[in-house]
């Protein structure tokens, strides 16, 4: 019914659920040809909607800083959903970096960064920096690379000083276990 342009702003004027209702339904070479022209919030809502060869597609048409934020995005949304299911109460605070979230249980709030590309060096330093401002009780730095030995030293003398942080590599489903035993450890 709309021509490109018309559903591109179609998208941006209602909401994001509703704009990924509208473009989902789409052909594929349709989608495609519209994708770029999206607003952030919706092209982030498909390529969440679409798995395998069809959203590495999509991300195929961004350039590579954005794929790699698009990348990035999905995967923090991933790591939120292995924390809750967890049953663990995952917030995302206001005016806080990306990749920053806390988790809180048992009267105590751990924050936890989800970076992709990373081997926990950078985590590591964002997580305590999160972990001051938020009045956290511990730190948790989840990686989609393995984590560094050198990060591994400095977490346990962080413990061992009384600073609870913790680093572990989480790349899906499969590592919810080290995940789970990680953030359980800083719990206690």
């Amino acid at each position: 019914m709309f021509g490109d342009k018309e559903l591109v702003r179609a998208c941006s004027a209602v909401g994001t659920g509703q704009a990924v209702g509208l473009v989902g339904e789409l052909p594929p070479e349709r989608v495609r040809r519209v994708f770029r022209e999206l607003p952030e919030a919706v092209q982030a809502a498909l390529l969440d909607t679409f798995s395998g060869e069809r959203r590495d597609e999509l991300l195929g048409q961004l350039d590579a800083g954005q794929a790699g934020e698009a990348r990035s995005q999905i995967y923090v949304r991933a790591v939120t959903d292995a924390l809750r299911r967890f049953n663990a109460d995952v917030t995302v605070p206001e005016r806080a970096p990306a990749g920053i979230m806390y988790v809180s249980a048992y009267h105590k709030v751990v924050a936890v960064s989800a970076l992709l590309v990373d081997d926990g060096r950078a985590g590591v330093t964002a997580v305590e920096d999160a972990a001051y401002w938020l009045r956290a009780h511990a730190a948790l730095s989840v990686s989609g690379l393995p984590i560094d030995q050198a990060v591994r030293r400095y977490c346990a003398d962080a413990r061992e000083q009384g600073r609870p942080i913790g680093a572990v590599t989480w790349v899906d489903e499969r590592d919810d276990g080290p995940l789970k035993r990680a953030l359980a450890a800083l719990f206690s």
